[in-house]
């Protein structure tokens, strides 16, 4: 069996939290899409019922 040194973990360590940070930085940067969208349906919701309601 091959044994890891200190210097290859922390490598590997290194890479895993970069690899996390761009996902991150990822999901911050489509949060206001995705509450641009959030807010769109909800304004669709709310005339869908609103012509409903207006229709009876």
């Amino acid at each position: 069996m091959q044994s890891n040194t200190l210097e290859e973990i922390r490598g590997v360590e290194l890479e895993q939290m970069s690899s996390l940070a761009s996902h991150v930085e990822l999901i911050w940067a489509l949060t206001p899409l995705l509450e641009a969208i959030d807010i769109t349906i909800s304004i669709v919701l709310i005339l869908d019922f609103g012509i409903k309601f207006l229709l009876l």
